[in-house]
């Protein structure tokens, strides 16, 4: 009887550690909705990101997203001109845009709205006719030990979940 409680043990172990490698690690959710964009208007026009927005206390986490977000879109959609955020900024420096995109923002905190004339500044600047900001809503980060022993940690998950509105 204890060799098959020995087996049955064993055989638990096996399990439970072979459990942490088949499980999936990445469980995104994705909500989007067309606005006005009609097929081939973004390969036509191009797209340029302007400084994203946090309400989460990441504020420095604003340009890194946007950076990775830009990124993405030119990679999954090579036919399309996209500017990062820092080809933008740079284009509204030399177009000497500085100081109307900054009051731009300042009213935006108080209204909710970007001003129509310089937004039409911005892409006369950058060449493009679609402008894009992101948001973020809310940014969290943590780990997870899934298998450890006497504080050795063998197994863990690193987890991060985003909530953008683009």
């Amino acid at each position: 009887m204890s060799e098959k409680i020995r087996l049955f043990c064993l055989a638990l172990a096996a399990a439970l550690l072979l459990a942490g490698c088949v499980v999936p690690q990445i469980y995104p959710t994705v909500r989007e909705s067309n606005i006005s964009l009609q097929p081939g208007d973004l390969e036509a026009h191009g797209i340029a990101f302007i400084t994203p927005s946090a309400a989460t206390g990441q504020e420095e986490e604003k340009q890194a997203i946007a950076l990775i977000f830009a990124g993405t879109l030119r990679d999954e959609r090579k036919n399309v001109r996209v500017l990062a955020l820092a080809q933008t900024l740079g284009a509204i420096n030399r177009a000497g845009l500085a100081d109307a995109y900054k009051r731009m923002y300042d009213d935006y905190e108080d209204t909710g709205l970007f001003k129509g004339d310089i937004l039409q500044q911005i892409g006369t600047a950058t060449d493009t006719r679609y402008l894009a900001q992101i948001k973020i809503q809310s940014f969290a980060q943590g780990a997870m030990e899934r298998f450890g022993i006497f504080g050795l940690r063998i197994v863990m998950t690193n987890t991060a979940a985003v909530r953008l509105f683009f």
